[in-house]
């Protein structure tokens, strides 16, 4: 009550506030300010634009648990192919080393863009997590911030129940769906997802509302300009 205005990132709080008579305003959240960079030109997608297959994103997440949370990711990723003729994209967070990601997959080779084993094959993308989900049907997610990213830009999101998740759950709430920690749960919940389109149009649908659009970040820089002349 002491703030001259506050910023939330989800609706629900803002309108919480204000019925205790806090300045409060959604704008969005600024997470979707910084998805991408507006200033460069449009980034190629690195999906094939010819395929019909169900396009999936993989985010083995930026903790160093990443090294070994990608072989859980590529099992479920396997066992989902097996199921649903689907394309897959991982995008490595910056902060991890591209090269140890990958060396201790057994059983896998790279070659350009592309990694490979016996039953699977998935491009690697390290540009930006917008111009990968944007056109993606669903993300296989072990993220934070990149898996609200994605629910922002409309894309379903499974993920493992954790604590750090059941956290994120509560903004991102039926965007999201949670499951056990294993490559049969991640895939089985992608399947059902996939071939729901209702259900996936509502996760969808959710994240969208929840995230709200960019803006936020625009409103707190006029706020200060114009209200408190900082301009």
């Amino acid at each position: 009550r002491r703030c001259l205005r506050v910023w939330t990132r989800d609706e629900e709080t803002a309108l919480e506030l204000q019925s205790s008579g806090v300045e409060a305003l959604f704008s969005g959240n600024p997470i979707m300010d910084i998805a991408g960079d507006n200033n460069k030109v449009e980034e190629a997608s690195p999906w094939d634009a010819f395929s019909t297959d169900e396009k999936v994103l993989l985010l083995p997440g930026s903790r160093p648990r990443a090294y070994e949370d990608i072989q859980l990711l590529l099992t479920a990723a396997t066992l989902l192919l097996q199921k649903i003729p689907c394309q897959f994209v991982l995008v490595p967070a910056p902060t991890l080393d591209i090269n140890r990601l990958l060396s201790g997959l057994l059983g896998w080779s790279r070659e350009g863009d592309f990694i490979f084993s016996d039953s699977l094959r998935v491009r690697l993308h390290c540009g930006s997590l917008a111009a990968a989900a944007r056109d993606a049907d669903l993300l296989l997610g072990l993220g934070g911030t990149a898996n609200q990213v994605c629910a922002g830009l409309g894309v379903p999101v499974v993920s493992i129940i954790e604590k750090g998740k059941l956290v994120q759950k509560k903004l991102l709430q039926d965007a999201e769906l949670l499951v056990e920690g294993t490559p049969e749960a991640l895939s089985e919940a992608a399947v059902q997802i996939l071939k729901d389109p209702e259900r996936r149009g509502r996760m969808s649908a959710a994240g969208i509302r929840r995230l709200g659009g960019a803006g936020a970040l625009n409103s707190v820089v006029e706020y200060a300009e114009r209200q408190l002349g900082w301009g």
